[in-house]
C-alpha cells in the first residue's frame, strides 16, 4: 500500500524526545543570503569595471524558529523536557539558588515528518482562566537544517491535564497581604505568566572556515547559545487597582519610598487528578495598572508586574 498524501498521525511533535500535546505549532527556517559582486577587469564600454561574478554568500547558517502553544500536564512540564521549564521557574523564584538556565542544546525534537537537533528555548508562557484548561506556549531558536523521517506517528497515551480548578496562588503587594491592600476584596478573573530568555551566540571561526562544513546540509552551528539576560513578567486581571503606587512600582503607604519589598505573584499548578505540576513565582515591581468599565460588563482591572532575574 502506498503511503496516502494527508496523514493526521504525521502531526506528531516531540521536543527533547518526548511527546508533547499541542494546539498548534509552527516550524519555518531561513537562510541568510547576501548578494555578491565581484569587479575585475576592465569594460571599454562604459569606461570601466566590469562585472565578474554576481551571485549570493552565505552570513550564517541556517537559522530557525518553532513556536507550539499546548496543554500542560505532569509529562509535558517534566524537568527534562522542552527546555526545563521548571528550571525557569527554579530561576524566578524569590531567593532561589538558580540564576541562569542551562546552555545545553535540545536534540532528538520531530514535528510532524521533521527533525532537528540544536534548539534553545526562547520564551515560555502560560495562562489560567476559571474553569478552563491550562493553555502554554513555547518559542524556541533552531540551528541547522532539518531532515525527513516519514514514519513518525502519534501514539495513544493517557494525559492528566492541568487545570485551574484545582490550581491556586497568593498575592503579596510591597509586602502586604491582598486582605490589607484590597479594603473591598479581590476577584482574579485571570492569569497570564511569560518569562524571556535573550540569548547570545558564539561561533568558531576556524571550525566554521573549513571547507568540512559544506559537505553537510547542517552546515555551520554555533559552538556556544549563552543566556545573556532573563525577565518575567505577569499579569492578572481581577476587579481592583492598587493605590498609593509610587514611581517605583511599589505600593507607598507612608513616607518612606526605601527598602520596600517587592510584589509578590506566587502561582502553584496542578493537574485534575491532584498532581503537582509546577510553583511559578514572580517578585518585582508593578510596571503597569489600567482599569476598563464598559455596559453588559464588570469593571475590570490589570495589573502588570515584571522581575528581572539576569
Amino acid at each position: 500500500m502506498t503511503t496516502p498524501l494527508l496523514r493526521f498521525e504525521d502531526g506528531r511533535v516531540v521536543l527533547g524526545g518526548r511527546e508533547v500535546f499541542v494546539n498548534s505549532a509552527n516550524l519555518s527556517l531561513k537562510t541568510t543570503l547576501e548578494k555578491e559582486r565581484v569587479f575585475g577587469g576592465t569594460d571599454s564600454s562604459i569606461m570601466g569595471s566590469k562585472v565578474e561574478f554576481a551571485g549570493y554568500r552565505p552570513k550564517n547558517g541556517v537559522t530557525g524558529n518553532l513556536s507550539i502553544s499546548f496543554y500542560v500536564s505532569p509529562s509535558s512540564m517534566a524537568r527534562d523536557n522542552l527546555g526545563a521549564f521548571l528550571e525557569l521557574a527554579e530561576i524566578a523564584m524569590s531567593g532561589g539558588a538558580k540564576d541562569s538556565v542551562t546552555e545545553n542544546p535540545i536534540n532528538d525534537n520531530y514535528v510532524g515528518r521533521y527533525s532537528f537537533d540544536n534548539a534553545y528555548l526562547k520564551t515560555f508562557s502560560f495562562e489560567m482562566k476559571p474553569f478552563g484548561l491550562i493553555m502554554a506556549s513555547a518559542n524556541y531558536d533552531i540551528y541547522g537544517t532539518i531532515s525527513d523521517y516519514p514514519d513518525k506517528w502519534l501514539t495513544k497515551q493517557d494525559i492528566d491535564f492541568g487545570h485551574a480548578i484545582k490550581s491556586f496562588g497568593s498575592i503579596k503587594i510591597s509586602g502586604a497581604e491582598t486582605q490589607s491592600v484590597f479594603a473591598s476584596g479581590f476577584e482574579m478573573l485571570s492569569l497570564k505568566y511569560n518569562i524571556l530568555v535573550n540569548r547570545k551566540v558564539s561561533n568558531r571561526i576556524r571550525a566554521n572556515e573549513n571547507t568540512q562544513i559544506a559537505t553537510y546540509a547542517g552546515g555551520a552551528v554555533p559552538m556556544r547559545v549563552s543566556s545573556e539576560n532573563i525577565e518575567a513578567q505577569a499579569e492578572i486581571v481581577g476587579t481592583e487597582l492598587i493605590d498609593n503606587l509610587n514611581s517605583y512600582g511599589d505600593q507607598q503607604r507612608g513616607s518612606q519610598s526605601d527598602n520596600l519589598e517587592d510584589s509578590v505573584f506566587d502561582i502553584f499548578m496542578y493537574s485534575m487528578h491532584g498532581i503537582k505540576i509546577g510553583h511559578f513565582s514572580i517578585a518585582g515591581k508593578i510596571v503597569s495598572q489600567q482599569m476598563n468599565i464598559s455596559e453588559n460588563s464588570h469593571a475590570i482591572s490589570r495589573v502588570q508586574l515584571q522581575q528581572v532575574i539576569k
